[in-house]
């Protein structure tokens, strides 16, 4: 994956936006443990009702915000995200490495 690639979640169901945040939908650097400062500082959340399915994590930016290259990453969605039926969201992990190795 890119270093300047947005991170998606595609759900099945259309979502409440509001049920959407950093601790809902996280990013964290497997060596670190976490995002630099300057990369967490810049993440932003958004979610595309007309599609009802695309949810984006974009943590890029400035190049200094950019993902480390070579790095793997952990990407989740809690199940603290709620459909517009009121279900919560079943727990989805994934990982990537990014290019430049």
């Amino acid at each position: 994956m890119g270093r300047v690639t947005n991170v998606k979640a595609t759900f099945s169901e259309d979502i409440y936006s509001s049920t959407l945040s950093l601790s809902t939908f996280t990013l964290i650097g497997d060596k670190s443990g976490s995002l630099d400062a300057s990369t967490t500082s810049t993440t932003k959340i958004s979610y595309d009702p007309a599609t009802r399915t695309d949810t984006t994590l974009n943590s890029h930016g400035p190049t200094d915000s950019r993902l480390k290259a070579c790095t793997w990453y952990t990407a989740k969605v809690t199940s603290g995200v709620k459909d517009k039926v009121g279900n919560l969201a079943v727990e989805k992990v994934w990982s990537f490495k990014t290019r430049g190795c």
